[in-house]
């Protein structure tokens, strides 16, 4: 197990796996044993970070190859500032909605923006 004694000392475990557009090296990005294994705990979401209508396949692909419930998955808009967050959030909202998954916003980009050291 990826957490050991770790996966049942937490209430949540939020797991963010890396898409595409992100810029991890695909044979980091998606460790498919060790995502299996956190989705096995019932205590376990999965959050994916949106740039595009690609990322948006790629994580259903991602949904669909680990077997999660709708209500384990969260979708997050990328963005560095407010303006960019809250059109991502209009744009993300319904393909949330039609899937059944929730959506995150980015606290500390509606807050501080871009501003490094919060």
């Amino acid at each position: 197990m990826p957490l050991g004694a770790l996966a049942n000392a937490v209430r949540l475990v939020v797991t963010s796996p890396k898409l595409s557009s992100s810029a991890v090296l695909d044979r980091a990005r998606l460790r498919w044993g060790v995502l299996a294994e956190i989705a096995a705990l019932p205590h376990a979401v999965f959050k994916f970070v949106v740039q595009s209508p690609t990322d948006l396949r790629e994580a259903d692909e991602i949904v669909a190859r680990l077997g999660l419930s709708p209500g384990r998955v969260w979708l997050m808009p990328e963005a560095t500032h407010a303006a960019a967050l809250a059109d991502g959030l209009r744009a993300l909202a319904p393909h949330a909605v039609s899937r059944g998954w929730s959506l995150s916003s980015r606290l500390q980009v509606a807050v501080w923006g871009d501003e490094r050291g919060r």
